[in-house]
């Protein structure tokens, strides 16, 4: 018998589950973290898709379970098998080979019998759901959720769901780390345009930048430390979308988070402008003119805030401070034009 090798498995023979493994293979199976799991009646695997995850599970798992795991020369228990690198150790008990989309890997001298994968794999149909390689999620992949130790993502480009089995939540941070990059790199080059123009958008871009900024909050919600970067940019892309009530929802949940950030405060500042809470976006602009005093975009704020509750001569006044601090800023002028009309 065989089983496929898909990504990173940790392999280990039925026999050394059934000595030293509560409750043998059948036990083993019930502690498995996530999906993965596979077992051909000699070989058990569980795999992961970071390194990070094939390390907690041998050293807090399989390790203090008695099941031995050696960096070299001693017989060991336990192996990592890589689908594109192969063994990441040497192993006498294991045969092992790379094919063109998996790996096989097969206890010595058991009989050769059809492959043994993972719930929905089949070597003949590529399931609905299947696995991927981590660094392909930031670049299509978006998230959707995570729910026992499996991160769920929907592939843009096939329309299929995809996961990713995660121990730990540095594994975790990591791929959605990449996953803001990506979204970021994809929708930045519109700020430009949206900062001159938050109308200047056609609807298709204000949808898509909609899901982007939903799909942010998704991540802040499960990982912890970039919470702060992904509400500011889920911020961002609303208030680019010009989606008004959402972006102020999100730029109240990051500065909760980030009080002291004078940006997020002059954001929560247009949105509250657009949604016509005047005295509530001029709050705003006062407290990014307290972190950032000498900042001419946030004096410009005041100023806009100020005018649009009637109050002209207090606006006109905090124009001129931002002349003072940027006698070039162009907010600063054009509202000065339009306060003198």
């Amino acid at each position: 018998m065989a089983i496929v090798v898909l990504t990173r498995a940790v392999i280990v023979p039925v026999a050394v589950l059934e000595r030293k493994w509560p409750g043998g293979e059948t036990g083993y199976r019930a502690a498995a973290p996530n999906k993965t799991y596979r077992c051909d009646g000699h070989l058990a695997a569980v795999e992961f898709m970071t390194p990070g995850d094939v390390e907690c599970w041998v050293q807090q798992t399989l390790k203090p379970a008695g099941i031995r795991f050696p960096e070299k020369g001693a017989e060991r228990d336990a192996v990592v098998a890589d689908s594109h690198e192969g063994l990441t150790t040497p192993c006498s008990w294991l045969d092992f080979r790379r094919l063109d989309h998996w790996a096989e890997a097969r206890l010595k001298g058991a009989p050769d019998t059809p492959l043994t994968g993972p719930p929905g794999w089949s070597p003949e149909a590529e399931p609905d759901t299947h696995y991927v390689a981590p660094d392909s999620c930031g670049r299509r992949m978006k998230f959707l959720s995570v729910d026992d130790a499996v991160a769920t993502f929907l592939d843009e480009e096939t329309g299929r769901r995809n996961y990713i089995g995660v121990v730990n939540r540095d594994s975790l941070m990591l791929i959605l780390g990449w996953r803001l990059k990506a979204i970021w790199d994809r929708f930045s080059p519109m700020r430009v345009l949206t900062d001159r123009d938050p109308h200047g958008l056609p609807e298709e871009d204000r949808a898509r930048l909609r899901e982007a900024a939903l799909e942010c909050e998704r991540i802040a919600q499960v990982v912890e430390p970039i919470e702060s970067k992904a509400l500011w940019l889920a911020g961002l892309l609303s208030r680019m979308a010009a989606e008004w009530t959402l972006s102020a929802r999100l730029w109240r949940l990051y500065l909760a988070g980030e009080p002291d950030d004078a940006g997020g405060w002059m954001e929560l500042t247009w949105c509250q402008g657009e949604l016509g809470e005047k005295e509530e976006a001029l709050a705003a602009a006062k407290r990014a003119v307290e972190i950032e005093p000498d900042n001419p975009g946030a004096a410009a704020n005041m100023a806009a805030s100020l005018r649009a509750l009637g109050r002209r001569e207090e606006a006109l006044a905090w124009i001129e401070k931002a002349l003072a601090i940027d006698p070039s800023d162009t907010i600063s002028l054009t509202l000065k034009e339009d306060l003198l009309a």
